[in-house]
């Protein structure tokens, strides 16, 4: 596996973990009052990414890097959203993230 190919799938699953950071911090915010546990791990998530990006910055130009991970935290969270909290998908949006896995198979190859 080459540098490259690690960086990209190193910012995949960066994405992933920021996205399950995501779901703390909105059980954090939701209800009456806020809840303090939730919002410190959420935190702590979003704050250990950081360590990746520099990682994978030694690899990738960070242009490109914060392409895949937008994109790949959209993807995340449109499923994050579908599949935990019930909110549904229309169909622009399924295209929206079809087109966004396209992106990130094209900045790949461009990358290489």
């Amino acid at each position: 596996m080459t540098p490259t190919t690690r960086a990209f799938l190193l910012m995949i699953g960066v994405a992933l973990v920021t996205v399950v950071g995501d779901y703390f911090l909105k059980v954090a915010g939701s209800g009456n009052a806020l809840r303090i546990r939730p919002l410190v791990v959420g935190i702590v998530i979003y704050g250990g990414s950081a360590f990746a990006w520099v990682s994978a910055m030694r690899h990738i130009k960070l242009a490109t890097l914060s392409v895949v991970f937008m994109l790949s935290m959209l993807i995340f969270a449109a499923a994050l959203g579908a599949i935990v909290f019930g909110e549904r998908l229309s169909q622009l949006e399924c295209i929206g993230i079809l087109l966004a896995v396209v992106s990130i198979l094209l900045l790949y190859r461009v990358s290489l």
